[in-house]
């Protein structure tokens, strides 16, 4: 199964919450990159241990607490791939994940410029794990996802920075060295929230 359909086709499940650590890692000054221990009680099997990564803002990291019981689908080929659905604590209560936006969106419809690396910091985690909902191919859900600080240029104002998390394809992750100047697209209504490395026009490294 690819992870893009996860949480459309994946086995329903119930886990319950171990332990939640943040990792540090906050994405666009909002989210929190948090690392999950989960209990997972599939129908008709034995309950199992899995450790996975998400991204939950940071005002509603309470909602997330160890007891608690979350809504998962599983991968049937490989049951350690988990995408959470919905938080139950008593009476049903709900919470989103925040997905990394498609950087195929903002080049497509956003304005183009050149950026300066700033800072480069992995979060151990892949876009499947981090944006499960997200409609990804199979050959990007296990591409890993790094938070990267920009000095943008654009060509028309002042600089301004940004930090996002990119999905790093294949081949490309040479780019993301401290002032290397880069490609970038950006979305003019949040441009420090959505500036994304433009993945085309870097050249592809074995």
């Amino acid at each position: 199964m690819d992870s893009a359909d996860l949480l459309q086709s994946g086995q329903p499940a119930t886990a319950r919450v171990l332990a939640v650590r943040d990792t540090g890692i906050t994405v666009n000054h909002i989210y929190a990159a948090l690392e999950l221990t989960l209990e997972i009680h599939p129908p008709e099997r034995p309950a199992y241990t899995v450790q996975t990564r998400t991204l939950l803002e940071r005002t509603q990291w309470g909602t997330l607490q160890p007891g608690m019981v979350v809504q998962v689908r599983l991968d049937p080929q490989n049951p350690q791939r988990v995408a959470i659905e919905s938080i139950t604590a008593g009476q049903a209560s709900q919470y989103y994940i925040a997905g990394v936006q498609r950087a195929e969106d903002i080049v497509a419809t956003g304005l183009r410029a050149e950026a300066e690396v700033l800072a480069v910091q992995a979060t151990g985690a892949s876009a499947a794990q981090l944006s499960p909902g997200l409609a990804l191919r199979p050959d990007q859900a296990d591409d890993p996802v790094m938070v990267v600080r920009l000095r943008v240029h654009p060509a028309e104002g002042a600089p301004f920075e940004a930090e996002s998390a990119l999905r790093v394809p294949d081949g490309k992750g040479h780019a993301l060295v401290v002032g290397q100047r880069v490609p970038v697209a950006y979305l003019p209504h949040d441009p420090a929230r959505t500036t994304t490395l433009h993945w085309a026009k870097v050249p592809t490294r074995s």
